[in-house]
């Protein structure tokens, strides 16, 4: 019974961190003026960000255990391996777009794809969170820069795809 509630007390810790450091984030982007729609701060370790279609979006994630976080374009349309695999192709063009390198996740087995780039920023020194919402802010311009245009046109491509095929 005593691991139970140590790691409740675990889980309750994080999650008011994660509440704290989005809220932080939250008043960055105002103070900022940065163009990403400022949304409640939840007690989750990601925070969204739209770029215009249902579907994907960037996600802006950090991980206490591994002490970093990341900025990532999620794909969970029903098109998302395609996507992620089109995308693939220009994976030299993209990066070198993002000005990082980054980890490209088809992960088969479920139904998302997921493009990242990590930070080892640890957001448990508080000290390095404003480093931590800088980072935020100029990566989730840059993905929606790099991401949307290249999303939307390979969306279009399949809409008009399949109006051709009849469907």
């Amino acid at each position: 019974m005593r691991a139970v509630r140590q790691g409740q007390v675990q889980t309750t810790a994080g999650r008011l961190i994660y509440l704290e450091f989005w809220g932080g984030f939250v008043q960055y982007l105002a103070e900022a003026k940065l163009p990403i729609r400022q949304r409640k701060p939840q007690p989750q370790h990601w925070y969204d960000v739209a770029i215009g279609k249902s579907g994907v979006h960037v996600s802006l994630t950090v991980r206490l255990r591994d002490e970093d976080i990341g900025t990532e374009l999620y794909i969970g349309t029903t098109e998302a391996k395609r996507i992620f695999l089109e995308l693939q192709r220009d994976r030299t063009v993209i990066e070198g777009d993002l000005g990082a390198h980054a980890d490209w996740l088809e992960l088969p087995e479920g139904k998302a794809s997921r493009i990242v780039v990590r930070n080892r920023i640890p957001i448990a020194d508080r000290e390095r969170w404003p480093e931590a919402f800088e980072w935020f802010g100029r990566m989730a311009q840059k993905f929606r820069e790099v991401f949307a245009p290249r999303v939307r046109r390979l969306l279009e491509a399949a809409d008009g795809s399949a109006e051709r095929n009849g469907d």
